[in-house]
């Protein structure tokens, strides 16, 4: 798709499916910069020798861990409020609005998903990584780099899920009071 194209697709018409085509870009943004910008500042350390690599994983994991933990414990959360959000609008006399519903469902995958991935990574943490001394330094520095590529796209994820649950709250605020921008 070209530059123009694009551009067109996100912001020339009007109306709900372009709200919702202009928050999707911003969430997509939003976590691509916070994916870029920690991974940067983690592979700008270049580790090259399995020592080296060794004394950076047994700095991380436990920071990483404690990351992966609130990642989770939030991604649940919202999960849990969800559908708490969804059965109280089914007793509600006025339905949701579709583009809602569309922005509730994707919220729903873009969660589902950063909890699948914040899993296999905690699951990553009971590699005996720092306690083996048999570990050729390649597998460590690969370690190392997994691990820190996981960390920043985590951090992304969350960054999405957190824009996803602004931009979908936002739309449901616009819907009960559609006169409260004004």
């Amino acid at each position: 798709m070209k530059l123009k194209e694009l551009r067109d697709y996100l912001f020339v018409d009007t109306g709900d499916s372009v709200k919702w085509r202009r928050d999707v870009a911003a969430t997509i943004i939003g976590s691509l910069v916070i994916i870029i910008v920690v991974a940067a500042v983690s592979f700008l350390a270049q580790v090259s020798s399995g020592g080296e690599a060794r004394s950076l994983l047994n700095s991380l994991m436990p920071t990483t861990r404690f990351l992966a933990s609130g990642i989770m414990t939030a991604s649940t959360t919202i999960l849990a409020l969800m559908v708490t959000l969804l059965s109280l609008s089914l007793q509600k006399k006025d339905k949701l609005d579709d583009i809602i519903l569309k922005r509730i469902r994707q919220l729903a995958t873009v969660t589902t998903a950063t909890l699948i991935v914040v899993v296999v990574f905690l699951s990553m943490h009971n590699l005996p990584i720092k306690d083996s001394s048999e570990i050729s330094q390649g597998i460590l520095v690969t370690a190392y780099y997994i691990f820190v590529g996981l960390a920043a796209l985590l951090s992304g994820l969350l960054v999405g899920v957190v824009l996803l649950l602004f931009f979908t709250l936002k739309q449901m605020i616009h819907s009960v009071a559609p006169n409260l921008d004004k």
